[in-house]
């Protein structure tokens, strides 16, 4: 079952408490690469999320198209 769609704030969220957890300096090699692939993973979503907005909002703006694809 696919998961719903999450929000830019709620992975933004996800991305601080992995940051908290890490920087705890408590979690083994093991739990710590697991951690750090999700926060990449989160990271480029958000950045995804990000690209995407800005390129609704040079639409908006009415910017050409050779803009959008720089």
């Amino acid at each position: 079952m696919p998961r719903k769609s999450e929000s830019y704030n709620d992975l933004v969220n996800k991305l601080k408490a992995i940051i908290e957890k890490m920087e705890a300096g408590s979690l083994g090699l093991e739990d710590s690469m697991k951690l750090y692939e999700e926060g990449i993973m989160l990271t480029n979503k958000l950045y995804a999320m990000l690209k995407d907005s800005e390129a609704k909002i040079k639409i908006l703006k009415g910017d050409s198209i050779e803009e959008l694809e720089q």
